[in-house]
């Protein structure tokens, strides 16, 4: 009898440090997973921001686009054409010689969650950047000559001087099944548009 309830204890506690390292290891996978998620959306933000190399050639970022804002834009002609919290319209010129072009950036409708981020150049049917998936809308804060946020952009397009942008990017957990979460990369940039000063 004595051997019987040793041998039931002993599988008992057997089975259960099975449970345990089984558990440890789908655990670990699991923030792995998650882990690598972080890194590839911290890469994603930085070739949003600051551009990328892909096969020798350079794509111009975020930033860079955002620095053109009233560049070259003729004194009677305004350099912003639309501000809203997630959508950015304005004129500059790429380079010191090319014309005055119009940029576009802004998030588009939700697809599964998820909202599209977008930068277009003279037409909205061609982007130069994107879709950057992100878990929610871009949010754009305007502030005028004092640092001041502007409660009104849209009618007070004259007055921005600078620009917080927040973006929040996002990927799936490891077991969306069980634990539906997205993983968050949340990145802000400010912009001071140096142009207009000018």
């Amino acid at each position: 009898m004595n051997a019987l309830l040793d041998t039931l204890g002993a599988s008992v506690t057997g089975g259960l440090i099975l449970l345990m390292v089984f558990g440890a290891i789908m655990n670990m996978q699991a923030l792995s997973y998650n882990m690598q998620q972080q890194m590839i959306l911290s890469e994603l933000a930085e070739n949003l921001l600051s551009g990328r190399i892909i096969g020798g050639i350079s794509y111009s970022g975020l930033e860079s686009y955002l620095s053109k804002v009233g560049a070259g834009v003729p004194s009677g002609i305004d350099p912003i054409i639309e501000a809203t919290s997630s959508s950015f319209k304005f004129r500059g010129q790429l380079t010191t010689t090319s014309s005055v072009s119009t940029f576009y950036i802004l998030t588009e409708t939700a697809v599964n969650s998820s909202y599209p981020l977008y930068v277009y150049i003279n037409d909205m049917s061609n982007p130069v950047l994107g879709p950057f998936w992100m878990a929610t809308p871009l949010n754009i804060t305007y502030y005028d000559v004092n640092n001041t946020a502007i409660a009104s952009p849209g009618s007070n397009l004259n007055s921005i001087r600078s620009a917080k942008f927040d973006f929040n990017f996002s990927f799936e957990t490891y077991r969306s099944d069980i634990d539906k979460r997205l993983v968050r990369y949340p990145t802000v940039i400010w912009k001071y548009f140096k142009n207009l000063y000018l």
